[in-house]
């Protein structure tokens, strides 16, 4: 899975920033601070952390399309979610009084 070998990457770079490596760029020697590294590691840390603290009942929307849902279930791998809009029963003797079909899959 890409989100472990980022978190991988991260430690990896954290213990050659503690160890004392110092960045050369273009043959400039340049601190850690002076570039986006810290920063670009701290947004990694903390999308990370998010994943592993969604809980059921979390309320969730999603950016292009507006829709809410809510996490059910999730695991490592996996996040099971539920539309905001509760399921519909309808009885079928009077669904196309009430509705029209406007598309049929086939």
């Amino acid at each position: 899975m890409l989100e472990s070998e980022y978190e991988q990457l991260v430690k990896y770079i954290e213990k050659m920033m503690s160890d004392g490596c110092q960045v050369v760029i273009g043959g400039n020697l340049l601190d850690w601070s002076d570039t986006n590294i810290p920063e670009i590691l701290d947004k990694i840390k903390n999308k990370s952390a998010v994943f592993s603290k969604l809980n059921p009942g979390d309320k969730l929307r999603h950016k292009i399309s507006g829709q809410e849902m809510y996490v059910i279930n999730c695991d490592r791998k996996i996040v099971y979610l539920n539309p905001d809009a509760p399921t519909i029963k309808y009885p079928l003797k009077n669904i196309l009084n009430d509705f029209d079909i406007i598309k049929r899959s086939i």
